[in-house]
């Protein structure tokens, strides 16, 4: 994990496999559906393992502990 924005519900970090929008990811014991996707600030639909992204969770559904961070 690289940086969690509580406010806006952003989490930056490197994908493990590839990801792409409406799916789950898991941090820590926390888990969170992929609402926006993005890298170097432009939405994309999918990100390939191994690259940097920033997500933002679904904000109404999804919380994320800050001792997952």
């Amino acid at each position: 994990m690289h940086a969690y924005n509580p406010n806006k519900g952003y989490v930056k970090f490197k994908t493990e496999k590839e990801i792409e929008l409406g799916d789950s990811v898991a941090i820590g014991e926390s888990s969170c559906k992929i609402s926006e996707l993005m890298e170097n600030d432009q939405n994309i639909k999918v990100a390939k393992k191994g690259q940097a992204i920033t997500i933002r969770k679904n904000q109404r559904k999804d919380k994320i502990r800050r001792q997952d961070i």
